[in-house]
């Protein structure tokens, strides 16, 4: 009777959740992605038979894709990606729900045993069971990812923060590292040749998207790591990119792509997305380049833009005393006096003169000011006499610690002799127990009296030191 009273009470269940179901999917929404940040872990080379020499090579090739990869700030999703994307959170939520619903049962009927009920336990099986009826059903293209996310580096123990290699399945093992991408491999040596195994795998997908056999020379490492970067790199940005190096003339033009400054002077770009992308490259006393460039995928474009002069007005620029030194940020300029081409309109520059014995004196330069303009320094002898009583006070300091460090190793190295003239007293009168004594006793404040003198010696040379310091700070005061 027991077994029929759970059949009859399941079919209920299930055509009352049926009914429900059938009634009601609005009131459930897909699974939702809530990773912000594209994850990468990438471990540590697994060492197989590698001389001590080139065991560097575990840690250093894999920081070596790692430095090159955090050059690339967002993951593009392509549509495969996507659906595996999706799959994966379905299986995901459809385990979740599963575990419910076999927790919800246990409960029940333990209940049931113990000849009680709760209510919720029903309600909560029936809604479970409706929702797993509702993923059952549910199209992949109803679960909404983002087009693109942030790349983040997963952080190990290893050096540089590396992760460890799998000892079990790197499927299970990314899974577990919450990664969307593990980069792991092997290393092994063969006489003169190194053999390196590279794998990179999705844990959406399920399946290794990168591998990479070969052995080389260790001269050849270089070559290896360019080629292997350069897929990783697609993997990564999720889209085949496009490089550019930018070649201006003048060399410190500034280089902005799409409006965001990205360099000055020859700048390499890397990792860019394929499409039309607007260049600017501008100069003081030049006119700026404008160029509209389509980016095909796979291609690196090198781009000579020599910009051409524009009508400038200069000014003059003079100081008390002449010589300063001339910045612009952390480009120098001259000495003055000096030309100086007057900015655009709408910019400020800020510059800054620089003199030895002399405050800094920075000022801002645009376009409102004419003719020549005379700047003041103002000395700094008021510093240079801080600075000399600081160096003169640390000179004294010093020199009273090691004055009184000077009679300790004096005072040893007397009571070491002593022990030693009483030593030989002692052998030459027979008296070997005591002589052995002494000798015990001498050589524990010989040795007392060699760290005393070090000690001291070492706090004269510090008191030195000091010495030829406040002598140099009194000279540049004089001059």
């Amino acid at each position: 009777m027991k077994y029929y009273f759970y059949l009859i009470l399941a079919i209920t269940l299930s055509s009352q959740a049926a009914a429900l179901y059938s009634g009601d999917a609005s009131r459930f929404s897909p699974p939702v992605d809530d990773r912000e940040n594209w994850s990468i872990g990438i471990c540590s080379l697994k060492v197989n038979d590698v001389t001590p020499a080139n065991s560097y090579l575990s840690h250093s090739v894999p920081l070596q894709f790692k430095k090159e990869l955090q050059s690339i700030c967002s993951h593009y999703f392509l549509e495969a990606e996507k659906t595996g994307y999706r799959e994966s959170l379905l299986k995901k939520e459809r385990r979740k729900q599963s575990d419910n619903l076999a927790k919800y049962r246990t409960e029940r009927d333990e209940l049931l045993f113990n000849q009680s009920a709760d209510p919720t336990l029903d309600a909560k099986i029936e809604e479970t069971i409706d929702y797993l009826n509702y993923l059952r059903d549910l199209e992949l293209s109803d679960i909404e990812l983002v087009d693109q996310k942030e790349i983040e580096f997963k952080s190990g123990q290893e050096e540089g923060q590396l992760l460890l290699p799998p000892l079990y399945s790197p499927l299970r093992y990314a899974r577990q590292q919450e990664v969307e991408l593990l980069i792991w491999g092997t290393l092994e040596e063969y006489q003169d040749y190194i053999y390196f195994e590279i794998f990179a795998l999705s844990p959406h997908l399920g399946k290794e998207v990168f591998t990479y056999r070969n052995a080389v020379q260790p001269e050849e490492i270089s070559y290896l790591l360019s080629d292997i970067n350069q897929e990783l790199a697609v993997i990564v940005l999720g889209s085949e990119s496009v490089s550019i190096t930018v070649h201006p003339e003048p060399v410190e033009s500034e280089i902005y792509l799409d409006n965001a400054f990205v360099g000055s002077g020859v700048t390499a770009l890397k990792f860019l997305l394929p499409g039309e992308k607007t260049l600017r490259v501008s100069c003081q006393g030049y006119l700026e380049e404008h160029r509209r460039i389509e980016l095909v995928p796979g291609e690196h474009y090198d781009l000579w833009i020599s910009l051409t002069a524009g009508d400038m007005e200069y000014l003059s620029l003079s100081s008390k005393p002449q010589g300063a030194s001339v910045y612009h940020g952390s480009q120098w300029l001259g000495r003055t006096p000096l030309e100086i081409p007057m900015p655009a309109p709408v910019v400020s520059s800020r510059l800054l003169l620089r003199k030895e014995g002399y405050s800094d004196y920075p000022f801002y330069l645009d376009s409102s000011l004419t003719g020549n303009i005379d700047l003041t320094l103002k000395s700094n002898i008021l510093e240079e006499s801080v600075v000399q009583t600081k160096k003169r006070d640390q000179f004294y300091s010093a020199f009273g610690i090691w004055a009184l460090t000077v009679p300790l190793p004096l005072f040893l190295y007397s009571i070491t002799a002593d022990y030693a003239f009483a030593y030989q007293d002692a052998a030459v009168s027979g008296n070997l127990s005591e002589a052995s004594r002494l000798q015990s006793t001498g050589e524990m404040f010989y040795y007392s009296y060699l760290g005393a003198f070090l000690i001291s010696g070492s706090l004269f040379l510090k008191m030195m030191f000091n010495l030829f310091d406040y002598i140099s700070s009194a000279d540049r005061k004089a001059g």
